[in-house]
């Protein structure tokens, strides 16, 4: 049993839309200080879309964010797609997607690279 709980300072964990008061964090992310709060709405907005694009990659996100078992990287060291090339662009796409929507312009140059990749012949890419 964790007694993190009762220790001074402790806070639970997670401020990203799962519920509580909404906490004034941020992201810190290469185009700067991004609300914390901001992006687990746009992940929810997107796991929860009409569209079957927007909805896997927003439960891509929704793995990420709940600690789900992931990709801890998708590029080897060498720049070369870790194996099974198609999964792991599939959740480059869901980030960079993201990115697009807290205004990172630079994620708009990688993206149709990654879709690419993605959309390799014989695979399909599902979250359930």
């Amino acid at each position: 049993m964790s007694y993190a709980q009762y220790r001074p300072g402790w806070e639970p964990e997670g401020t990203m839309g799962q519920g509580g008061p909404e906490k004034a964090t941020v992201l810190r992310t290469p185009i700067g200080e991004v609300s914390e709060v901001e992006v687990g709405r746009l992940i929810t907005r997107m796991a929860e879309s009409g569209v079957r694009e927007a909805r896997a990659a927003g439960l891509l996100l929704e793995r990420i964010r709940s600690g789900n078992v992931t990709p801890q990287t998708l590029l080897r060291e060498d720049g070369r797609w870790q194996p099974d090339a198609p999964r792991h662009a599939a959740y480059a796409v869901a980030v960079l997607t993201l990115a697009i929507q807290v205004c990172d312009e630079r994620a708009e140059q990688f993206l149709p690279y990654c879709r690419q990749v993605m959309e390799r012949p014989g695979v399909e890419i599902t979250v359930e």
